[in-house]
């Protein structure tokens, strides 16, 4: 029995959308044509910037995934508008197991009103004195 064998050659392992060199992932498409055309239904679809200032070390723009990217004077790394503005509310910085939510679905609304506080620390035990510990730690890190 013959086996069949498709044979890939270099000119469709492309992104199909003119002038884009990188690999596709899925429809022909690469990540980014692939995401656009998925959650805007135009593989052309860009992101409006707000002031896309990254050589100073300042500025606002939109990710790929819709949550807005901020540079401040906070170190070198850039950090989600939404979780500068909760950790702002909060007074502190947030933990690991902690995300902000966007309780309208809207990743650019980052008022405090739609941001809620999400956490997913949990004990690894189920025994009683493991879960009354965890409910410690949660009131002692949240209030009671």
């Amino acid at each position: 029995m013959q086996q069949r064998q498709f044979l890939m050659t270099e000119a469709n392992r492309v992104c199909k959308v003119e002038g884009c060199d990188n690999n596709y992932r899925s429809l022909g498409y690469c990540e980014k044509h692939y995401t656009r055309l998925r959650r805007h239904g135009d593989v052309s679809f860009v992101h409006r910037d707000f002031d896309n200032n990254i050589e100073s070390g300042k500025g606002k723009w939109i990710t790929e995934s819709g949550y807005i990217l901020m540079r401040i004077n906070r170190g070198d790394r850039p950090i989600f508008e939404h979780r500068y503005i909760m950790e702002k509310e909060l007074g502190r910085t947030l933990k690991d197991h902690e995300t902000v939510h966007h309780k309208n679905g809207d990743r650019t609304d980052n008022s405090i009103s739609n941001l809620e506080l999400w956490s997913t620390y949990q004990p690894y035990g189920q025994r009683v004195q493991d879960k009354l510990e965890y409910a410690r730690e949660i009131l002692a890190l949240y209030g009671g």
